[in-house]
C-alpha cells in the first residue's frame, strides 16, 4: 500500500526540490495533511533513533530546524493516533493504521485518482540506435540514429503533400 500511496505525497513524488532542475514523477496533488501522514509512516521504523542533527541524511531538508519541524509534526501524528514509535512490536500495525488514514485523506480530496501515470510508450526496431534515458526515464533523443531515415521522410512528404479532398 505504501508504494502506491507515497507518490502522491510531495516528499516522495520525485518533485521535491526545484534546485536540482529535474522534472520527475510528480502527481500534482498537494495536501499538507497527507504529506505529514506519509512522512509519519516513512519515519516510524526509526523515528526514536532520529534527531534534528540527522537532517543531512535526508536530501530534501534544507536545515536542522526544517527537519526538526518535520519530526515534531510526525510526533504529533503519533500522539494523535496513540502510536508509540519506540515499540518495535507494533510498528507494522501502526503503519497500517496510518496508511488507512492517508488513503482516507486522499479519497476525500481526490475521489478520482490516476493509478497509472508517467508512462512512456515507445516503438523500437532494429534500425533505431542510440536511444538513451536518464534516471527518471526521460528519453534523450539527441544521438538517435535511424537506418534509412530518408525513406521515412519521402513517405511523410508523399502522405502530407496530397491535397485534402473537398467536402461536397
Amino acid at each position: 500500500a505504501y508504494s502506491m500511496l507515497a507518490p502522491f505525497a510531495t516528499a516522495f513524488s520525485g518533485n521535491v526540490d526545484s534546485s536540482f532542475n529535474m522534472i520527475s514523477h510528480s502527481t500534482g496533488y498537494t495536501s499538507q495533511t497527507y504529506d505529514d501522514l506519509m512522512e509519519a509512516i516513512y519515519f516510524l521504523p526509526y523515528y526514536s533513533q532520529l534527531s534534528a542533527a540527522d537532517y543531512n541524511s535526508f536530501m530534501i531538508y534544507e536545515s536542522a530546524e526544517a527537519f526538526e519541524a518535520v519530526l515534531n509534526t510526525v510526533k504529533g501524528i503519533y500522539d494523535s493516533y496513540g502510536i508509540d514509535p519506540t515499540n518495535t512490536k507494533t510498528i507494522a500495525e501502526s503503519q497500517a493504521w496510518l496508511l488507512h488514514a492517508a488513503e482516507a485523506q486522499l479519497m476525500a480530496d481526490m475521489p478520482v485518482i490516476p493509478v497509472a501515470f508517467n508512462l512512456n510508450a515507445t516503438i523500437t526496431g532494429d534500425g533505431l540506435k542510440k536511444v538513451d534515458s536518464d534516471l527518471y526515464n526521460a528519453y534523450k533523443l539527441t544521438s538517435v540514429t535511424l537506418k534509412n531515415w530518408e525513406d521515412y521522410v519521402e513517405d511523410f512528404e508523399k502522405i502530407y503533400s496530397r491535397k485534402a479532398p473537398k467536402n461536397k
